[in-house]
């Protein structure tokens, strides 16, 4: 792999003389794993990724796709990745709170619920509120609901988890004493049901994500399979995570009436756990927004600023790197 130096110093990346009577550059020291080629050390793995692979790699159809982007976005992939990067372990934290209300602690969906929606009796100064979790349903009591303002719950006492109930268990006869049609929790117990094992996996394949964005970072792993990887899974993440918040709007949110019982209102409020999710969404897009416009290193549509001259010695001794062997005598001959 290219040498980079095991040392974290100030202005990683940098270019640098070798030495101050040398024309050649070398980067300043990175971290280890900058050293790395992206190719696993496993068997199958390491045919899978290897940049000479004539069929995943190599070849003309992955050449034109890895041709695709902007040179600004090669010249600048460290910093719109990093920033991507950052992006993707943000969004990875919200997406667990949309994971979270998968738990079966009524605690824990009171607060990473998918959607909630309350109203208050004015004749006995009860409020109801329910939580719609991905694997609960439950209902908080308030016995002391003074004010009919619109967010005075905020400041309701003494209240108390009512039910709570697997979603299995939800039905029409244990629902209706609450006043909220069962159409309507119906709805909402499809659609969580529904979700159960998506959320999940779209959890899990964000550490992928988020090792793609890694990799791309570095020219020395950066392949038109690489890119290949980066572009499709997102991009399909974002059509099917589209089709699933659209549909868990419409089939429980909407599902809901805006007044029960003797025209009592009846408030919906978006649960923290899909926001989380809605997060993940604008994330992917823009992620796989910089898949594409980033191309493989030394390729892409000249614009905005760069010429590959621009780049300097420092990105033909990155390119380098992809051969398998590396002679540290011959960085000064290369430069």
């Amino acid at each position: 792999a290219f040498f980079c130096g095991s040392c974290v110093i100030p202005g990683c990346g940098k270019k640098v003389k070798i030495h101050p009577d040398d024309e050649g550059y070398l980067e300043k020291c990175c971290p280890a794993f900058w050293e790395d080629s992206g190719v696993p050390p496993v068997p199958v793995l390491s045919w899978v990724f290897d940049p000479k692979n004539p069929y995943l790699n190599d070849n003309e159809y992955l050449d034109m796709f890895g041709n695709v982007g902007l040179k600004y976005f090669d010249y600048k992939r460290k910093t719109f990745m990093l920033i991507i990067t950052f992006f993707t372990v943000c969004a990875m934290g919200v997406t667990a709170i949309g994971c979270a209300a998968n738990s079966n602690d009524s605690e824990i969906i009171q607060l990473t619920n998918w959607g909630t929606a309350w109203y208050r009796n004015g004749t006995t100064d009860e409020a109801y509120k329910f939580y719609v979790g991905l694997s609960q349903f439950v209902v908080l009591r308030c016995p002391d609901a003074q004010g009919d303002d619109t967010y005075a719950e905020k400041w309701y006492h003494k209240c108390e988890v009512d039910n709570t109930r697997n979603w299995d268990t939800v039905t029409k006869d244990n629902t209706l004493e609450y006043g909220i049609e069962w159409s309507a929790v119906k709805a909402c117990k499809e659609q969580a049901v529904k979700n159960q094992f998506g959320v999940i996996v779209t959890c899990v394949t964000m550490i992928f994500a988020l090792v793609g964005c890694l990799t791309r970072m570095r020219k020395v792993a950066d392949t038109n399979f690489q890119k290949l990887i980066g572009c499709l899974p997102d991009t399909l993440g974002v059509i099917t995570l589209t089709i699933t918040l659209v549909d868990f709007y419409d089939g429980c949110y909407a599902a809901f009436p805006s007044q029960i019982g003797d025209g009592m209102d009846l408030t919906i409020w978006v649960g923290p756990g899909y926001s989380g999710f809605v997060c993940c969404l604008v994330v992917t897009f823009l992620r796989v927004t910089c898949h594409y416009l980033t191309p493989t290193p030394g390729k892409g549509v000249e614009g905005m600023c760069c010429e590959d001259d621009k780049e300097g010695p420092t990105s033909k001794l990155e390119l380098s790197s992809q051969d398998s062997s590396f002679d540290k005598s011959s960085i000064q001959d290369e430069a």
